[in-house]
């Protein structure tokens, strides 16, 4: 019995920073583990730790099926016996049987966790066509709502929570006037007092003739736009109450588009989160954090690195996790930067593998860092972006606990804003560019596992927002106001 493609997946999308180890155990050389290793980042470490699976199984002799044991072994030599227990010497069918099983009598005591795990396979699995990959598929997430664990499903209670979420508000307007709308927000936060902060990048294109008679344009990341050598780009800081009345403004900063080199900057230049004294923290791509209190008054500022480095491409992104530590991400030294509660001075450096474009922090030092980038490729004299993006877990030493690659229908999607809740799970919005209305905010479990789609449907959800049963939504052209009920 073959090892089909999506046993395969499940393992590449579960592994993690054990997929060196593995690949060891397989019998690859570190010359050939390197190779894997570049592959990794040009196409991202699933899809490397995927080919590499498929390069082993495509080793093994033709009619033999010795191999699942031995994958089975090397998965338990790198301490994942979780991801062993896929691979299965029994028939599909039993595999189906006893899965199917297991959960089915756990709707007698615990319906409301049933349906919600049937949603997440069916909302993950949907187009698999044959028993073999559906029987993987029911192991894989039944394991994950701790099918035959009575401990397991217990710690799993808290996460797989019932709530649901329902539009409450819509706010399209910057402004009371009327034609003053959002351009590009990008991220969202809330504030103690039950306001909202919203970061929003304006684009004033005013293409101007240069001396030989051509234009020189960069590409715009989050809006796969065209701009001219002199578009003016400024980040926004906007202000609102609870009903939506807006309350004032502060305009971040402000670049201007070059030929070349900007792609990476000008989307992705400001963000703001709230500190334990009610102050906006806002970042602008310097060494500088400024801080703002309610009334938009600037009350000073702290720096992430005494460095000789430069200030540009630094501070990118900010979050304060539930303890108010505040951490900083530098996107050119890809070191979180993580300061005091009280004082806003340095506490420590995580070093990260990643940029870091957005960030969410939990009270046990752990961070989860999303980043994405997309490079410009000249095909047929047409200019075509090609993306890369991943989601990764860090410990407070900089090791990734786990990465997490969200889906929607099979399908790769991109990862943009990111917040931990009260209970350590994680909601991750991302985004299918090829269709319309392709915005989705999941959600996950402490170690990185998929539990469900809380929301879908939106335009483009840049950044989201938790506070108490409220959700804020940095969607686009729109801020959209979610209620847990």
């Amino acid at each position: 019995m073959e090892l089909s493609d999506i046993v395969l997946r499940s393992i590449s999308s579960n592994m993690g920073s054990e997929w060196e180890k593995l690949a060891s155990y397989l019998g690859f050389s570190q010359a050939k583990i390197e190779q894997f290793f570049f592959f990794s980042t040009v196409r991202g470490i699933e899809n490397a730790m995927f080919t590499m699976l498929v390069t082993w199984r495509e080793q093994q002799p033709v009619g033999t099926t010795n191999y699942r044991r031995e994958l089975k072994s090397a998965l338990e030599k790198c301490g994942r016996c979780d991801l062993a227990d896929i691979i299965h010497e029994v028939s599909p069918q039993v595999q189906l049987d006893a899965i199917y099983s297991s959960l089915t009598s756990k709707l007698k005591t615990k319906p409301n966790l049933f349906e919600d795990a049937i949603n997440a396979f069916y909302t993950g699995y949907v187009s698999m066509t044959n028993d073999s990959e559906i029987a993987a598929a029911l192991i894989n997430f039944g394991q994950s709502i701790g099918a035959g664990n009575t401990e397991k499903e217990e710690a799993n209670q808290e996460v797989w929570s019932p709530k649901k979420w329902k539009q409450h508000k819509k706010i399209s307007n910057r402004s009371a006037e009327v034609d003053d709308v959002f351009s590009s927000t990008k991220d969202i936060t809330w504030h103690q007092s039950g306001d909202f902060a919203v970061v929003d990048d304006i684009e004033h294109a005013k293409p101007e003739e240069s001396g030989n008679g051509a234009y020189s344009f960069s590409f715009n990341v989050e809006t796969q736009m065209l701009l001219s050598s002199n578009t003016s780009v400024r980040s926004m800081m906007y202000v609102f109450g609870e009903d939506g009345t807006e309350r004032f403004v502060i305009n971040a900063s402000e670049c201007l588009g070059k030929p070349c080199g900007m792609a990476a900057s000008l989307k992705l230049n400001c963000d703001v989160a709230v500190t334990k004294q009610g102050y906006f923290a806002v970042t602008d791509n310097t060494k500088q954090v400024k801080l703002f209190d309610i009334k938009g008054e600037n009350v000073g500022s702290f720096t992430i690195s005494d460095d000789d480095k430069g200030n540009r491409d630094r501070a990118r992104c900010i979050a304060v996790n539930a303890n108010g530590e505040i951490y900083v991400g530098d996107f050119t030294e890809q070191v979180i930067s993580v300061h005091n509660a009280d004082d806003f001075t340095k506490l420590r450096d995580i070093y990260i593998s990643i940029k870091p474009c957005y960030i969410a922090a939990n009270s046990r030092g752990h961070v989860c860092v999303v980043t994405f980038d997309i490079h410009i490729l000249h095909q047929n004299n047409m200019m075509v972006p090609k993306e890369y993006s991943k989601v990764a877990i860090f410990d407070d030493s900089g090791n990734e606990i786990s990465t997490i690659s969200p889906t929607v229908w099979g399908k790769n999607v991109t990862p943009l804003g990111v917040v931990y809740d009260a209970d350590d799970t994680l909601l991750l919005a991302a985004f299918d560019r090829s269709i319309n209305r392709g915005g989705h905010v999941h959600r996950y479990g402490k170690k990185g596992e998929f539990l469900e789609c809380i929301i879908k449907g939106t335009e483009q959800p840049s950044g989201i927002a938790l506070r108490n049963n409220t959700l804020a939504i940095a969607d686009g052209k729109s801020v959209l106001i979610y209620k847990g009920e």
